[in-house]
């Protein structure tokens, strides 16, 4: 937080009081999710195509970046989202396609 000397060293790491900064700040966390995202797509395209296969590897590499952190809260915040995010894909994964992508009707 500012006043502080990382804060002026890193304003786009901290919350600055500035909204020219905050803003700029905020576009540069956009970019960086953008740029893990795209990392991360790349990364899965390149294991096995089969459903258990990927979440396997999407596990791993959750638990590892789950590892990295030192927050408890933030350990359990981040294992809770993986747990409804799996559920979520599993029970999609079992539907059927309807709408404009599911089989067509005459």
């Amino acid at each position: 937080w500012a006043p502080s000397a990382l804060a002026e060293f890193l304003p786009l790491l901290g919350a600055p009081k500035s909204p020219d900064v905050r803003r700029a700040a905020a576009t540069a966390r956009v970019g960086h999710n953008h740029w893990i995202l795209q990392r991360l797509e790349r990364a899965s395209a390149a294991h096995d195509r089969s459903l258990s296969a990927r979440r396997e590897w999407a596990q791993a590499s959750m638990e590892a970046y789950v590892a990295a952190s030192q927050s408890a809260p933030w350990q359990r915040a981040v294992r809770e989202a993986w747990r409804v995010l799996d559920e979520a894909a599993v029970t999609l994964g079992q539907a059927a396609p309807s709408g404009p992508l599911g089989p067509q009707r005459t």
